[in-house]
């Protein structure tokens, strides 16, 4: 049976109205996160189940500055004195795959811990992770903030 209306505008038209039911449920779920104070968003966000509860993990970082023992900013690149470069170099050799050390744009040493189950393991591991930074600070009379 030919209605008369061409089979394009009536695929068109369902494309259209599918469109915009989903358009419509965006923006329901907008308003809402939208109403939300920022306590309830940031609990939404980590609740989305965007992992399964049984594969979530939580890791931690932490930048450090480092000074020398004069307290001058400890150097970035390779020098006549122990820089910031050698100490990423000792950092990573020595932490037995407890987290990944980098360097931030300033010369900052940045942790990045493993993601573990639970906080115990990773409050073990920044024990870790501290009790070697001072090690090597010590050995080469370095201070941190």
């Amino acid at each position: 049976m030919d209605s008369g209306i061409p089979h394009g505008f009536i695929v068109n038209l369902f494309y259209y109205l599918e469109s915009l039911t989903a358009l419509s449920l965006y923006f329901n779920s907008l308003s809402l996160i939208c109403n939300m104070n920022i306590s309830d968003r940031i609990k939404s966000a980590i609740l989305s189940k965007v992992v399964e509860p049984k594969d979530r993990r939580i890791g931690v970082e932490e930048e450090c500055i480092i000074y020398t023992a004069d307290l001058r900013r400890l150097p970035v690149n390779p020098c006549g004195e122990f820089s910031a470069s050698d100490l990423l170099i000792s950092m990573n050799e020595n932490s037995h795959g407890n987290g990944i050390y980098t360097l931030e744009p300033g010369g900052q040493l940045e942790w990045s811990s493993p993601p573990y189950k639970n906080l115990n393991d990773l409050s073990n591991a920044f024990n870790r992770h501290r009790t070697l930074l001072e090690l090597i600070a010590t050995e080469y009379g370095l201070r941190i903030l």
